[in-house]
């Protein structure tokens, strides 16, 4: 709680200085230990409004979806130390750098208030016509009547913040009964949340927030903040809002269309579509933002930004929806959804809260498991099974020797091919095995896949046994992570979960190797952009949050291909990797 002073910290608390000025430390977000369904927040990147996420510092506004009585007020931050505002992924008691010094007082308007005031008003179409609106959040210290529980702020000033801005807006049908009402908001009429002033590892205020999406006739859209079970928000968006651009983006990336061959996706993405192209791809994304994510859900996320905090968003997708890249949404000027938020993938609680899962232990200095490029049987390297990294296969793993491994192992890291069946357990994902080798896939040839349904019931016949799997797995390969495309959730993700993973990165997409890059988009260049791929991914899985490990890296690439439009930085390379987290109940 802010307490009245004039002098730095007082018993490990901050003391509002500077309050007027709108003051939070620079630093790294902390990371929880769990919660919700299946978990808080995973923290990274910047915390603080400092030259970067408080630049950026944008929620998505506009009137909510249904008028709502006011239940909170928004304020600004007040000056606070490092130490109690940022914090180190995994580190239980440890600040970011610089912990323990004291923020300057800004001079000539630099502070927060100086790096946002260039805020802009965002369009909100809703209903039956535009709506201009611009955000105004004060930095309410002369009116002590924080947004947040617990939290009391010194009567110092009324200067105002302007904020950037998520610039999403999907709005409710506007017959009544068609969405829930949607709360609470601030005595203006703007979306708010109420951040429970709860810190996680190393001082860091930490939010999640749950969105859900469900496929019926219309798109059902509920969200929840996991430090408020007892408010949920429901959201109806009819159909025909978004399903002309969900059908543009499933045309943008190279996952085969119904009745379209693997070679002809490629081409249609990599030569002719919009991922490889910056206007295009950037045009894409704000319209497929402005579709998806509720005008009230983008305000209650600029309202923990503004308070210096990174929320966590964890999603669960519906069928229509496996294919958006949530992270690289772009919700503003310049500006991707994983800027300002850590994503990270639900699993369906069926799963992720089964009694009988057990998750595995995790050993940083464990063994790990690496299968590269295997080579398959009867498919030379330049064939649809081939080589997938370039250079000629040499590694040969069959599942029983993989089974054997991973019953021992701490982290799983698998780079080859995985293909789609007709049901989410029989997707496949190829190893070195032969037509002599047990499992329920049918032969390809000589060669028989591993299948999603052998690692849940196990690949012998007799009674399931089902395979132990470490505690995190990568798979980079094609719809590595397609489960979520099937009404009934499952797959390879899922069967990981199953067998006890708590961290599984997979693609939504398929994902281009290098030799189709080159051969197919106009201009790609010639070094090699997989092998980076695979080393940012296995990176992650070593961090103490893989989760927010992944996110900062793909911030990173966002940040170049909005810059400069380097096409090895496109989205259609790191928008495919997503992280589902399920971790211990």
């Amino acid at each position: 709680m802010l307490r009245r002073g004039r002098r730095g910290v007082r018993g490990g608390r901050a003391v509002a200085r500077g309050a007027r000025h709108g003051v939070v430390a620079r630093g790294r977000a902390g990371a929880p230990r769990g919660g919700g369904d299946g978990g808080g927040a995973a923290g990274a990147g910047r915390a603080g409004p400092g030259p970067g996420a408080a630049r950026r510092a944008r929620g998505g506004g506009g009137a909510a979806e249904v008028p709502a009585r006011a239940a909170a007020r928004a304020v600004g931050g007040a000056g606070v130390r490092a130490r109690d505002a940022v914090g180190v992924p995994g580190d239980p008691g440890g600040g970011g750098r610089g912990a323990g010094r004291r923020v300057p007082r800004p001079r000539g308007g630099r502070g927060v208030a100086g790096r946002l005031r260039r805020g802009v008003a965002g369009r909100l179409r809703g209903g039956g016509g535009t709506r201009r609106a611009g955000v105004a959040a004060r930095a309410a210290a002369g009116r002590g009547r924080p947004a947040v529980r617990g939290v009391r702020v010194l009567r110092r000033g009324r200067p105002r913040v302007r904020l950037g801005r998520f610039r999403a807006a999907a709005q409710g049908a506007g017959g009544p009964g068609r969405a829930v009402r949607a709360r609470p908001l601030d005595r203006r009429g703007r979306p708010a949340v109420r951040v429970p002033g709860a810190r996680g590892p190393g001082g860091a205020v930490v939010v999640t927030v749950q969105l859900k999406l469900v496929d019926a006739d219309d798109l059902y859209v509920s969200w929840r903040w996991e430090h408020l079970p007892a408010e949920p928000r429901v959201l109806v968006l009819p159909r025909e809002r978004v399903a002309g651009v969900l059908a543009e983006w499933a045309a943008a990336v190279p996952s085969p269309l119904p009745g379209e061959g693997a070679l002809a996706a490629l081409r249609r993405s990599l030569a002719e579509g919009p991922l490889v192209d910056r206007a295009r791809e950037a045009d894409l994304s704000t319209r497929l933002a402005a579709a998806l994510i509720p005008a009230q859900l983008a305000g209650e996320l600029n309202s923990a930004l503004a308070r210096g905090v990174r929320p966590h968003l964890r999603v669960l997708p519906s069928p229509s929806t496996a294919l958006v890249p949530w992270e690289a949404l772009r919700v503003d000027d310049g500006t991707r959804a994983v800027h300002d938020l850590d994503i990270s993938v639900l699993p369906p609680a069926t799963v992720a809260n089964d009694p009988d899962r057990a998750v595995s232990p995790f050993d940083p200095r464990g063994p790990v498991v690496e299968v590269l490029d295997p080579r398959v049987p009867g498919f030379p390297d330049d064939s649809a099974l081939g080589a997938v990294l370039g250079a000629p296969r040499r590694t040969e793993v069959a599942r029983d020797a993989l089974e054997g491994a991973l019953a021992r192992a701490s982290r799983f890291v698998y780079v080859g091919h995985v293909t789609t069946g007709g049901h989410g357990l029989d997707a496949r994902l190829h190893l070195s095995c032969t037509a002599a080798t047990t499992g329920r896939a049918a032969l390809l040839g000589d060669h028989r896949p591993l299948t999603a349904a052998d690692v849940v019931l196990g690949h012998r016949p007799g009674a399931p046994r089902p395979w132990r799997i470490p505690n995190r797995v990568a798979l980079i390969a094609c719809e590595s992570g397609g489960d979520l495309r099937f009404a009934e959730p499952s797959g390879l993700v899922t069967a990981m979960v199953n067998g006890g993973a708590e961290h599984v990165t997979a693609t939504r997409w398929t994902l281009p190797t290098d030799e189709g890059l080159r051969r197919l988009v106009p201009a790609f260049p010639a070094t090699p952009v997989l092998p980076s791929i695979v080393r940012a991914v296995d990176e992650a899985h070593r961090a103490p949050v893989p989760a927010a490990a992944l996110n900062e890296w793909q911030r990173g690439l966002a940040t170049r291909w909005e810059e400069t439009g380097d096409p090895t930085c496109s989205p259609l390379l790191w928008g495919a990797f997503t992280t589902t987290w399920a971790p211990v109940r």
